[in-house]
């Protein structure tokens, strides 16, 4: 039986690394939302989902976060989020749900929602589940 959980947590702490989008310490994280930049919140909920410097592990919160961005068209929320419906981590599982939020995030010029949406590679249709798709893609090296 594969444990998701751990599957979710190691994948969202590998690409915090391997992508380089948590240069910034969980502190300025937390001043840069004080002083209202929301784009902030997408990285708060990269902590809440990783465990990253040892913050707790809150995936409803990380939802939470996520869904607020993907309101205000944030492309790395929304691949992100569908991570988390596809895994169900902090939501409901949903597939549909997961598979539009790849798409919007390709169509927003993401490169992690690109690999995510490409057709015959993740997805139901492929028997792969996203993560999966990541770890395979050639471009990347997770």
């Amino acid at each position: 039986m594969i444990d998701f959980h751990n599957l979710t947590k190691s994948f969202f702490f590998c690409v915090c690394v391997c992508v380089k989008k948590m240069e910034t310490k969980y502190k300025e994280v937390l001043d840069a939302i004080e002083k209202g930049e929301e784009s902030a919140k997408t990285k708060l909920a990269w902590y809440k989902l990783s465990g990253f410097e040892g913050v707790k592990v809150d995936a409803d919160e990380a939802v939470v976060l996520l869904e607020e961005r993907v309101k205000d068209r944030d492309s790395e929320a929304m691949w992100m989020l569908g991570l988390c419906k596809e895994y169900g981590r902090g939501t409901e599982q949903n597939i549909e749900e997961a598979e539009k939020l790849y798409k919007q995030s390709n169509e927003s010029g993401n490169e992690i929602g690109k690999i995510l949406a490409e057709k015959g590679k993740c997805g139901r249709g492929s028997g792969k589940m996203g993560i999966e798709c990541l770890r395979n893609n050639d471009k990347r090296k997770l």
